[in-house]
């Protein structure tokens, strides 16, 4: 969807690997890709916000302080040239595997966002562990923004969905070399009242 996208990644130690990225933001044919979307965004959704943007771009610093246990920085940067709007973002964040040696892993990200048009501040946190043939993994997140369109497909309108919080719980459950079943429930809350979202999907692998 992107004119261009890039990501690359360096490790000047054994301890810290870099990453930086660059999106040209939207493409062509995003409007078509966004319209049937758009019209009631949701959490899931959160990514198409850098169609929104000319131009996206970062870079991400993690340290490893041991084999379980990594910190990460992260600046990023996101402009709309024709509106004149750029804001950034700068992320902290941490994941930890096999907590206690009980096979849960942990991942969590806080971001100060500032800007012409940036969201409030946020907090993302997610738990998740393998049992075999079934994995869980559960998550919060206490912001989003949110793209709409109209029919005519004109310039998207930025939607601030501010003390919107939401908590989802995932199942992938393996029933054999070619079939897999998603379980997904996810309840979001805040000034606008509460809605749940339930997915099912049937996986066909090849």
């Amino acid at each position: 969807m992107s004119r261009l996208f890039f990501n690359g990644r360096f490790d000047p130690t054994p301890r810290i690997d870099i990453i930086a990225n660059y999106s040209s933001g939207r493409g062509h044919d995003f409007h078509r890709y966004l319209l049937e979307r758009s019209q009631n965004p949701t959490a899931n959704d959160a990514q198409l916000e850098r169609f929104y943007y000319t131009n996206q771009y970062g870079v991400r610093f993690r340290y490893k302080l041991n084999e379980l246990i990594r910190v990460h920085i992260g600046l990023r940067a996101s402009e709309r040239k024709d509106a004149r709007i750029k804001n950034n973002t700068t992320q902290f964040g941490f994941s930890v595997a096999n907590i206690a040696g009980t096979g849960i892993s942990a991942y969590g990200n806080y971001n100060l966002n500032r800007g012409d048009q940036s969201e409030s501040n946020s907090l993302y946190a997610s738990l998740s562990r393998s049992f075999g043939k079934v994995s869980w993994s559960g998550s919060y997140s206490n912001s989003f923004n949110g793209l709409r369109l109209d029919p005519l497909g004109q310039t998207p309108a930025f939607i601030h969905l501010d003390d919107l919080h939401s908590v989802s719980n995932d199942f992938f459950i393996v029933l054999n070399r070619a079939l897999a079943l998603s379980f997904q429930h996810e309840h979001t809350f805040g000034r606008r009242g509460g809605e749940d979202l339930f997915f099912v999907r049937l996986v066909l692998r090849m």
